[in-house]
């Protein structure tokens, strides 16, 4: 049996506003095949979930580790800005990202960069970027997020990211469960 930490946002804009957030990370595929405690799973989510929200979908995503920072304790920032990137080519779009990392690490000192892709249950030509905070001076950093992702674009004479979706979560302790 695996154990997990679990982290929980709600999210505080965008279209999805009020919706809650869980998410286990830093796992290997392997891990999956042997799951955590399926009655006590099924009796916990009985009790603490189904009677207080709606549960409305899951996917697999990959982190892209040599496209995120070098750990994921971002994820406990105060606040997480998701972006969606939807790509039409995921190699070229790779190449915007990595240059939008350096951008954001190197000379806007954002400390908190997680690159993911989605593998299974959305879109899979699909990128999600988690940018932590602490608050929101250093949020304002990426204030210019679609010119920055233009920009680099033309840079690298490219024309590769079709969509972009923001979204701020916030994160919830009280909600999370750390194993870590």
């Amino acid at each position: 049996m695996i154990s997990l930490s679990w982290y929980g946002w709600y999210i505080i804009s965008g279209a999805r506003f009020g919706y809650f957030i869980d998410a286990t990370f830093d796992h290997s595929w392997n891990d999956w095949n042997t799951p955590v405690n399926p009655a006590g799973d099924r009796a916990d989510n009985d009790l603490h979930t189904v009677p207080f929200g709606e549960f409305q979908t899951a996917y697999k995503i990959a982190e892209l580790s040599e496209l995120s920072s070098a750990d994921s304790i971002g994820l406990r920032a105060k606040f997480l800005r998701m972006i969606s990137l939807s790509v039409n080519d995921m190699q070229a779009a790779l190449k915007v990202v990595e240059k939008l990392k350096s951008n954001y690490t190197v000379q806007a000192g954002i400390k908190n960069f997680q690159t993911y892709k989605i593998i299974d249950g959305g879109p899979i030509n699909e990128l999600i970027i988690l940018l932590g905070f602490t608050d929101y001076i250093g949020y304002g950093k990426s204030e210019h997020l679609q010119e920055d992702i233009a920009a680099i674009e033309n840079s690298l004479k490219l024309k590769v990211v079709t969509g972009i979706v923001s979204e701020t979560l916030l994160f919830q302790p009280a909600m999370s469960l750390l194993k870590h």
